[in-house]
Formats: C-alpha cells, sequence, structure tokens
C-alpha cells in the first residue's frame, strides 16, 4: 500500500525525484488552518469558584509564517507567529477571540519515497488571547473585551511534505489535537477575580507553502 500511494503521487506530480531533507536546509513558508474543540472557563472571585463548560466553540481559523532548520537529516526545528480568530453570532449578539502567539516546534521526516515525507511533531505557542462578547436586546447594547496571557501545545500527528521541486514543497497536516490555557485577571467594581480558560481543539486541517534554501 505504501509503494502504491508513492508511485501514484509521483506519478501525479511528473517531475523527477529528489533527495531527503538533509542537515543544514532552511526554508520559509506559512501555512493556513482550521479547527474545532471544546473548552471550559473557571472563574474565581473572592470565595467563589465557578466552572462553566462550552457545548462548543466556533471554527478558529489561522494563519502563521514559518521558518525552519534542519539540525539533523530529517529532523527539523521551526519558529513562526500566529494570528488566529474565531467567531459565534446569533442575530445581533456575538462571540470571539482574537489569538497573537510565537510558537516554536521540531518535526520528523520519516521518507515514504524520495519526494514525500510524513512529518509528526509537536509545538509550544505563547502570546496573548483577546476574548470579546457583544449583546444587543434592542434598548441596552453591551461590549466586553479583555486580554489574557495564552499557553498552547500543538499535537501535529499527520503532517505531509510533499516536495514539488528542489525549492518549493507543500506541508499538509489532516490531523491535529491543540491544547490551550488562557489566564486572565481583574477586578470588577472593587472585587478581584481571575479566570483561566482551557480548550481542546482537533485539526480538521492546514495546508501550507515551503520554499527551501
Amino acid at each position: 500500500m505504501k509503494k502504491l500511494f508513492c508511485i501514484v503521487a509521483v506519478s501525479m506530480m511528473m517531475v523527477p525525484a529528489l533527495k531527503a531533507q538533509n542537515q543544514g536546509s532552511m526554508y520559509v513558508g506559512g501555512r493556513f488552518g482550521i479547527d474545532v474543540g471544546t473548552a471550559s472557563t473557571t472563574l474565581k472571585a473572592g470565595n467563589e469558584t465557578i466552572t462553566e463548560k462550552d457545548s462548543s466553540i466556533p471554527n478558529t481559523f489561522t494563519i502563521s509564517p514559518e521558518f525552519g532548520y534542519f539540525v539533523m537529516d530529517n529532523w527539523e526545528v521551526n519558529a513562526n507567529l500566529k494570528y488566529g480568530i474565531s467567531s459565534f453570532i446569533q442575530k445581533k449578539n456575538s462571540s470571539g477571540t482574537h489569538e497573537f502567539t510565537f510558537g516554536v516546534g521540531t518535526n520528523y521526516h520519516i521518507q515514504l519515497c524520495d519526494r514525500i515525507s510524513y512529518a509528526p511533531g509537536i509545538g509550544l505557542d505563547f502570546g496573548l488571547q483577546n476574548r470579546y462578547s457583544k449583546v444587543d436586546s434592542g434598548s441596552v447594547k453591551v461590549r466586553e473585551s479583555d486580554t489574557g496571557f495564552l499557553f498552547g501545545m500543538d499535537f501535529q500527528l499527520a503532517r505531509f511534505n510533499f516536495r514539488l521541486n528542489d525549492h518549493f514543497a507543500l506541508d499538509l497536516n489532516v490531523l491535529g489535537m491543540k491544547y490551550g490555557l488562557a489566564s486572565y485577571g481583574g477586578n470588577d467594581e472593587g472585587l478581584s477575580y481571575t479566570s483561566n480558560r482551557n480548550s481542546f481543539r482537533f485539526g480538521t486541517g492546514s495546508l501550507g507553502l515551503r520554499y527551501y534554501f
């Protein structure tokens, strides 16, 4: 089955075979992704603790430029900047998040054939998450927004690299899992509070383009 997959893929691209990713190779590129999941928020204010679980969180769309370096044959380390947005709209009410993060990660390429590699990996993200909500009931309009610190882990379970020629490659991830922890804090009418939001997301896919040099 593996041989058949490689033969079909290479035949479709109709270009000469290439060598594997070598030590010292570098690339720049970018990815666009979408994922869905669930989230829960724990709010502590004074002596009270409230945990609220969302039934689901909206689709999250992300875009991330990336740079990578191969420290050994087939083993890359990378860094990226990422922007993500999610929103939920119901009639005149809406809520959502904006995320800005810096990430580092590593992937190991297992050659399926000369031009195609399976590249599972893991990444860590650090940055900010802004959450907002808008409520419009006609006579009353309320908008709330606050910003907290965001930490995330990204498990890339089914990521593949398709070399098109000496310099360009397609980067495809068809299955991933992400965990995020956003921490907020503030003061509301003299009462201090902290809020932690845990999210679990399941990547439905990401597609990117790389330029190797």
